[in-house]
């Protein structure tokens, strides 16, 4: 049998053709591609969704496995024009061993003909955008992905694409909307407490300390709403325990003491408002026992 010159786990996203071999029988499939790495996954994944086009294949491997299957690239390096002559070439060659192929066409279909005008190129474009708005066509897409995961590659180009970009206040107001009232999946939860962790303690570059600066002395419409929504609100205990919690044991920088009390100094102190009051007897016993408590821990 023909001598192979690579495997999948070679970077091979070049043009090529490219052999998914049965271990156990030695028959294989032959086939041709721009991108074989790309062009193998999309084997794979139709194999598993038991949707591949060519039957004798999809029956062995629902037989034998996918285990007992391997991906090789056989040849590279050719023009794409050569492509399926030498697929042809490869693929007769294969044939006529015992083991023999899955491959049931006497020769490879051709995809580099000549290429659709740009006219009819922006008609089938529409044609495809409009056959996947509504609803229905949307959630049988959305189906049809769910369990797939996406390359590395893939995932580089769409972070690639989206670096930078910034969403329209439209866009957020949409978005917000649409996940007003939603709870969190478990794996967004995840995500948010996995970012969380990683931005802990982390301190902040100079263009985030000018950009929380510049936030701080210009409050935008969304914001003054939120602060007069909460104006007047009375915290739940639940709520100021938490917070309590939350700044508990946590250090003030030499730069945010000096803020603070540069933002006090001035100011009538804070019991002014109990003069001439007293205290409960019930208000009494929490401050002694706070004092307590700190002298305590301080011993």
């Amino acid at each position: 049998m023909r001598k192979f010159i690579d495997t999948f786990e070679t970077p091979s996203d070049t043009p090529g053709i490219y052999g998914i071999l049965n271990i156990v029988t030695g028959r294989i499939y032959v086939g041709s591609s721009v991108r074989m790495r790309e062009r193998w996954q999309n084997h794979r994944w139709m194999l598993r969704q038991g949707r591949h086009h060519c039957v004798h294949l999809q029956n062995s491997w629902d037989k034998h496995g996918e285990e007992n299957f391997s991906y090789f690239v056989l040849a590279s390096g050719m023009a794409e024009s050569n492509l399926h002559a030498v697929e042809d070439s490869i693929t007769d060659e294969f044939r006529s061993c015992p083991e023999g192929v899955y491959n049931l066409a006497l020769t490879a279909r051709t995809g580099y003909g000549p290429r659709h005008p740009p006219e009819v190129r922006e008609k089938i474009s529409i044609a495809v955008a409009t056959a996947f708005a509504t609803p229905e066509a949307k959630e049988k897409l959305r189906r049809a992905h769910l369990g797939k995961t996406l390359s590395d590659r893939t995932r580089e180009k769409i972070s690639a694409k989206n670096s930078g970009k910034r969403r329209s206040e439209e866009c957020r107001a949409k978005m917000s909307l649409d996940r007003k009232g939603k709870p969190q999946t478990p794996g967004r939860v995840a995500g948010v407490a996995k970012m969380a962790a990683t931005i802990k303690g982390r301190p902040l570059t100079p263009a985030q300390v000018a950009a929380y600066e510049k936030r701080r002395g210009n409050p935008t419409d969304k914001q003054l709403e939120a602060a007069a929504r909460r104006r007047g609100v009375k915290l739940s205990s639940e709520v100021r325990v938490n917070m309590s919690a939350a700044q508990k044991g946590r250090p003030k920088s030499a730069e945010h003491k000096a803020k603070l009390s540069a933002a006090l100094s001035g100011r009538a102190p804070a019991h002014t408002g109990f003069s001439g009051k007293k205290h409960s007897t019930e208000t009494k016993a929490k401050i002694s026992a706070s004092l307590l408590a700190r002298r305590a821990s301080a011993a």
